[in-house]
């Protein structure tokens, strides 16, 4: 038994010692900015990202950060996304299966965010997997004017993007994403024949995957009580500009909305600044006509 008892103490000695020393490299190394923009990267695209924090503290499982602003240098003066209580939490017993595991959760206009970054190997080169979660982020709050393609939107979004984060190979990363928005409008559409155009919508939905530098999105579907829109596109991210093609045919039914009652928007060019138009169904049946 006493042999038994001092198996115990051993063992037990060197889990609590493994403990400490994970503890001790996570906090000390643990790039927590350069995590923040990883996540961001891979919900805005890019790679000219920006982080500043208020209010860092470390405690025994993990960080906490007061405040978090992830910034883009074509935004400039004020960040893309803000995010306040912020906890980064590790999970030492995540290495008994040689991995490592890091969760965080965060407040974003009166909603939260969520980041897990799972399997991170130890030793090796196993790809860990990535899903950013965000719920109930009231778009209301997000301060007016940023973006520069539209004035502000509102509703309530809900979505995740899951993806593997290929460590050696960028460029073979796969993943997936989904986003729904209710209950809003998009107000000042800079469109480039239609100025100051205010969208009702009942509900945005988006879905697509990841391949590499290029987010497929597969379907977008707008509906309102006056106007329905589907289509699809591309986003390809780069470190400069990454490009956006996405084409919606939409069909209006009410005066309400300075739309010809069916055609399409397309938009193309710089994510960040993207040319935005709108042709009328009757402007594409003559065109096809005219053609020999």
């Amino acid at each position: 038994m006493t042999r038994y008892y001092k198996a115990v103490r051993f063992y037990a000695a060197v889990l609590l010692w493994g403990f400490f020393l994970t503890g001790l490299i996570v906090h000390l190394f643990f790039p927590y900015q350069k995590a923040l923009k990883i996540a961001f990267q891979n919900v805005v695209g890019g790679s000219k990202m920006a982080v500043s924090m208020d209010g860092v503290r470390v405690v025994p499982t993990g960080v906490r950060i007061k405040k978090a602003l992830i910034g883009h240098e074509v935004v400039q003066g004020r960040p893309i996304v803000e995010l306040s209580d912020v906890k980064i939490n590790w999970h030492p017993l995540s290495l008994l299966s040689g991995n490592f595991s890091v969760s965080s959760r965060a407040s974003a206009y009166s909603g939260t965010l969520e980041c897990d970054v799972l399997g991170i190997p130890v030793i090796g080169s196993k790809n860990p997997s990535m899903t950013v979660r965000f719920r109930n982020i009231n778009l209301a709050k997000y301060p007016t004017g940023t973006l520069p393609w539209f004035k502000g939107i509102s509703g309530t979004a809900d979505g995740a993007v899951t993806r593997e984060v290929a460590l050696l190979h960028p460029i073979k990363e796969k993943g997936v994403f989904k986003l729904s928005i209710k209950n809003g409008e998009v107000r000042d559409l800079h469109t480039q024949n239609l100025q100051g155009l205010i969208l009702p919508f009942k509900e945005i939905r988006a879905e697509g995957r990841l391949n590499g530098s290029q987010a497929i999105i597969d379907k977008a579907f707008l509906s309102g009580s006056s106007i329905t829109m589907k289509g699809s596109g591309t986003l390809v991210k780069g470190d400069g500009q990454p490009v956006i093609n996405l084409k919606l045919a939409y069909e209006s039914r009410s005066t309400a909305i300075p739309l010809p009652s069916k055609g399409a928007i397309v938009m193309s060019g710089n994510q960040w600044s993207p040319t935005v138009t709108i042709s009328a169904e009757t402007q594409n049946v003559e065109a096809e006509k005219k053609q020999p």
